[in-house]
């Protein structure tokens, strides 16, 4: 796992992004696949991605969508985007919403991303 991470890095650092995607994309690295996808200015994919497979990891994926965005001068569009972490939209989300986190936490382990699956409180702020 080593070399393979090594090598997701070596082919990051010489831009070769796709491929370091479907790296990480098959040897389950999904935390790593998101980073790069919301790094290299696909944070839309980053989104859906994160949505399906890595739902902790929400908040990162759709600020990221939503600055790419504001950055276009798009910022109308970036406020529209439902988000199950923020205020009213919660609702949106509700249902079915903490059993995927429930999931992710059985599959990934009980921390994710600094974030603590049951109160979704950002353990790095804490400590």
């Amino acid at each position: 796992m080593v070399n393979t991470k090594r090598s997701i890095a070596w082919r990051m650092a010489r831009g070769l992004n796709n491929t370091a995607f479907v790296a990480s994309w098959q040897t389950k690295e999904v935390r790593s696949a998101v980073d790069l996808l919301a790094d290299t200015e696909r944070a839309c994919e980053a989104a859906l991605l994160v949505r399906t497979y890595a739902p902790s990891r929400v908040a990162k994926a759709f600020n990221a969508w939503r600055g790419e965005l504001d950055k276009k001068g798009r910022a109308k569009v970036g406020a529209l985007i439902g988000d199950p972490l923020r205020g009213e939209e919660r609702e949106l989300f509700e249902e079915g919403w903490e059993d995927t986190l429930h999931r992710e936490e059985d599959i990934v382990g009980r921390e994710t991303n600094g974030m603590h699956i049951g109160t979704m409180v950002d353990l790095k702020t804490i400590a």
